[in-house]
């Protein structure tokens, strides 16, 4: 009896509900806003059914799980390249196989350039030892391997993306790499008079691109990006610099507080959400702001634009080869920017002059690949300000303010 009352009073008391089940809708309600929206979740190989079609030299190959209207070949961490071989004559085939191979390509100005093998997978398709004939349709498939090799070590480092700056259109000045991945496919036919081994073959550029997402969202920017830093500052990074005077007797410094996500990963579609205050004396802010109604030296060519504000993406590249390390950066986004309230106004209990302005900026559709880093060849992305105080100026009374914020860009 005593046990049978301690697990009686064991069991969990009765509740009763208060109320109906609330409604929920997809979308917020008059009283309801967005804290946070995440990206939808990255799937390595997507569902596509399609078939890319390349032929050469009597050699047709069909890749499976492609979209038809894409112009490369695409495939992500995990997956496998995968399709049929098609052969317009199998007559004297001795031998067909398909084989994966990676390769980095550098070469920096007068220092030269080299090859690095990446990877190398060689599957035989079919040879003389499986039959006598060939049929005229062989399958395949190879799968991305997730490491190789350190080109410097032995370290096991992950495989990197495919890249080409030069093919997407940005120029480097002194530096040429590419990471690039080649499927061949090689059809051997022996010949008896003379005897000897005819190779023909086919070469497909695919690319590899392994996705990765951000472990938090973006903050929320509802209703402005300056009311979601006041309700979550949490979610945000206050970055303080100062743009020093020329004339410090005539004008102070101007303060700026730039405000970004703290989170610092973002993929390359999304909108980069970011806040720049500036704070000064009234002096100085209409110097810089409005130089054509400034007193400050200069010529009347000097003070007739207004000053250059930027928040853009920049990507670095640095590359390392016959012990001469060479970097170079190039911008791969441009932000929009806008002022508000449009106008300075004054800060009464600071008695300081201040204007604000907020934006987004994002990476241009071109990009395709995140940063990395392979020890020999490594790209960083940085989020730049830049405040540039007048256009062909010969006399400006601030000196030049860019800061780079480092952030790191994925596939999402």
């Amino acid at each position: 009896m005593q046990h049978a009352l301690q697990l009686e009073s064991a069991l969990p008391p009765a509740y009763r509900l208060s109320g109906d089940t609330p409604v929920y809708s997809p979308e917020p309600g008059p009283r309801e806003q967005r804290l946070a929206t995440g990206s939808p979740i990255s799937i390595e190989n997507p569902s596509f059914t399609g078939l890319l079609r390349r032929s050469g030299n009597g050699i047709t190959v069909f890749l499976k799980n492609q979209d038809e209207a894409a112009q490369v070949p695409s495939y992500g961490r995990h997956t496998s390249i995968a399709g049929e071989i098609h052969l317009e004559n199998t007559k004297g085939v001795a031998s067909v196989t398909a084989t994966l191979v990676g390769r980095l390509d550098i070469t920096l100005g007068v220092v030269g350039g080299s090859e690095y093998a990446l990877t190398t997978i060689v599957q035989p398709c079919w040879s003389t030892v499986d039959s006598v004939s060939c049929p005229s349709t062989l399958p395949f498939d190879i799968t991305f391997p997730e490491t190789f090799s350190g080109l410097d070590s032995e370290e096991q480092l992950p495989l990197p993306p495919s890249f080409d700056p030069a093919g997407d259109g940005f120029r480097i000045r002194d530096l040429y790499v590419r990471i690039i991945y080649r499927l061949t496919v090689r059809v051997a036919k022996g010949k008896w008079r003379p005897q000897k081994i005819c190779l023909y073959r086919l070469a497909i550029d695919v690319k590899y691109a392994p996705r990765a997402r951000p472990a938090q969202s973006t903050p929320s920017t509802y209703p402005t990006i300056s009311r979601a830093i006041n309700s979550i500052p949490e979610q945000w990074q206050q970055i303080g610099l100062n743009m020093p005077s020329k004339v410090p007797l005539e004008f102070a410094s101007i303060s700026c507080t730039l405000t970004v996500p703290a989170f610092r990963v973002f993929t390359k579609d999304e909108n980069i959400p970011f806040h720049l205050r500036l704070t000064s004396s009234q002096p100085s802010m209409t110097a810089l702001l409005h130089p054509e109604h400034s007193e400050s030296r200069g010529s009347p060519r000097a003070q007739d634009k207004r000053p250059n504000i930027r928040v853009y993406i920049k990507r670095q590249v640095v590359a390392n080869e016959r012990g001469v390390s060479l970097a170079r950066s190039y911008d791969i986004g441009e932000g929009t920017l806008r002022s508000s309230p449009p106008e300075i106004r004054e800060d009464t209990w600071a008695g300081e002059a201040v204007i604000e302005y907020e934006g987004e900026v994002r990476c241009e559709q071109t990009i395709t690949v995140g940063g990395f880093d392979m020890g020999k060849l490594r790209a960083s992305d940085f989020m730049v300000l830049s405040i540039r105080p007048t256009e062909r100026a010969t006399f400006s009374a601030f000196v030049e303010l860019v800061y780079a914020h480092p952030i790191r860009i994925v596939t999402g």
